[in-house]
């Protein structure tokens, strides 16, 4: 599955599915990131809102105002927090906090 683009994003309801494992790459300038269930490899900027991950594999996070939580991460991880706390449950890979 090719990976998911900001345009996509945009039209996402809080209902719609992403297969388990699919790539993630988006941009958000306000409001909030939620996710429940397994990601493949993340890549997410996210300006202003709180960012809440389940399970990613290799994880590129830049939270500029708003707290960042990911319970498991299954790789690499490089997260970054402007204005806000960083929270991580479990990292397989290295990790740059």
């Amino acid at each position: 599955m090719p990976p998911t683009t900001a345009a996509q994003i945009r039209a996402l309801r809080p209902s719609d599915l992403l297969p388990s494992g699919s790539r993630l790459t988006a941009e958000v300038s306000v409001g909030g990131v939620r996710t429940v269930g397994r990601l493949g490899a993340t890549r997410l900027k996210a300006s202003m809102g709180p960012v809440d991950l389940d399970t990613t594999g290799d994880l590129s996070l830049r939270a500029g105002h708003g707290n960042a939580t990911v319970r498991t991460i299954e790789g690499a991880a490089d997260i970054t927090a402007d204005h806000g706390q960083i929270r991580v449950g479990t990292v397989s890979g290295d990790a740059v906090l």
